[in-house]
């Protein structure tokens, strides 16, 4: 997959699409894959890569020349390999399992904006670093979360510009219009509201009959 291209320095680095497209492969293989994989054998691998990243880079950082990536390039052999086993093990987990309308409507709507969440994420995660000064667990989580907020709105309103919603999302602004956009969430809670006014005025008709 070659080197990382994401580089989180004093300027933004913008080269950060060359050598992912082997993820994009991955993803698209997988999801097609016919091979049963058990929950243990899933499991397993992603604790023992878990262990790898994590023992490897302390004891290379403690021992060696100090910071290392090595163990953790998000092109790296471990990174590859943690990403597929979470995403067989997400798959099995959901497979045949019927979620509720509500369920559905909000994974599609993080579904229909993890490619524009891919092409803003770094940029949003060192506009942040700004305000999160000190990297204890507690505000990585804090970054992490608030990282997925903001690139969530920002998707959603990028897919109701009707010029540039292909470029940034992928999708067709008509296609996000009638599954994810702001214009579909508003004209669902519209929908939802008209129908509860509805429902309440017709059951006021009838006590008064």
């Amino acid at each position: 997959f070659g080197e990382p291209r994401v580089v989180m320095n004093a300027n933004y680095n913008f080269n950060f699409l060359n050598g992912y497209l082997g993820y994009f492969l991955l993803g698209y293989y997988l999801h097609n894959i016919k091979k049963e994989f058990k929950y243990k054998q899933l499991i397993t691998t992603i604790l023992i890569t878990l262990f790898i990243i994590i023992f490897g880079t302390v004891v290379y950082e403690n021992y060696c020349t100090g910071y290392f990536e090595g163990f953790k390039l998000y092109n790296g052999i471990f990174t590859m390999i943690l990403s597929a086993s979470s995403f067989l093990l997400i798959k099995k987990i959901f497979d045949n399992k019927t979620l509720s309308n509500k369920t559905n409507k909000i994974l599609k709507i993080i579904s229909n904006t993890t490619f524009a969440i891919y092409l803003m994420h770094n940029l949003v995660i060192k506009s942040l670093l700004y305000v999160f000064n000190t990297l204890t667990l507690i505000n990585t989580i804090g970054l992490i979360l608030l990282t997925l907020v903001i690139c969530i709105l920002i998707a959603l309103i990028l897919s109701s510009i009707p010029i540039i919603c292909y470029l940034t999302t992928g999708t067709s602004f008509k296609d996000a219009s009638s599954s994810y956009n702001l214009i579909y969430i508003f004209k669902s809670i519209f929908k939802k509201c008209y129908e509860s006014c509805s429902t309440c005025l017709k059951g006021g008709n009838i006590n008064e009959s």
